[in-house]
């Protein structure tokens, strides 16, 4: 435990979490030192720990702070260690992902991987965002989810996503509509198009 909160080096804390984890003692205490900790290699670290303390409400508070750290592997990380967080700060904090490294192509696959079920309301917040729905990076990843809920094919993200649409300018509408058509069983299409 010394070793994982109080060593100099920052290589001999991620391992003293790591050691920890091995012998199966690591608690949400020290994976929350470890969000914490002022070197981003171990708050890198901490977030693949942290992943199995989620339900502890202090941990997943400190994970949601990292989507503004001021490390962008940290930030990847993060993508991918929220995806099991439930709810709309989990969300917000996809969304605060985009607008800092949307560019990234790294950032928004790890993104596009984790919001399994919850594709439609990501899309929402995404769209929402007229700066980012605008940006090149935006409207990569807003066809990307537009796909995907289409393949996924699930009623409460086609739902999310046709109510966004609809609020959409048309030309932008029709081309996610386009994107959602693609992936959607025939079926789904047509009752799609039969809606709308």
């Amino acid at each position: 435990v010394k070793l994982a909160k109080e060593s100099r080096s920052p290589l001999g804390r991620v391992h003293g979490l790591y050691a920890l984890d091995g012998l199966q003692a690591l608690e949400a205490k020290h994976v929350l030192f470890g969000l914490q900790d002022d070197e981003p290699r171990v708050r890198e670290h901490a977030l693949k720990l942290a992943e199995r303390f989620q339900s502890d409400v202090a941990v997943r508070a400190q994970m949601l702070k990292l989507a503004d750290d001021t490390d962008l592997r940290v930030r990847y990380q993060l993508a991918f260690s929220i995806g099991n967080i439930e709810g709309g700060p989990a969300n917000k904090a996809f969304h605060q992902l985009m607008l800092k490294d949307g560019k990234d192509q790294w950032v928004r696959l790890a993104v596009l991987t984790s919001v399994h079920g919850r594709r439609g309301d990501v899309f929402r917040l995404l769209a929402g965002d007229d700066k980012l729905r605008r940006s090149g990076e935006g409207k990569l990843l807003l066809n990307a989810l537009a796909v995907q809920i289409g393949a996924a094919n699930h009623a409460n993200e086609l739902g999310d996503f046709l109510t966004t649409v609809e609020r959409l300018p048309a030309q932008e509408g029709r081309e996610y509509m386009a994107s959602v058509m693609s992936k959607l069983p025939a079926k789904a299409r047509e009752r799609v198009s039969k809606a709308g």
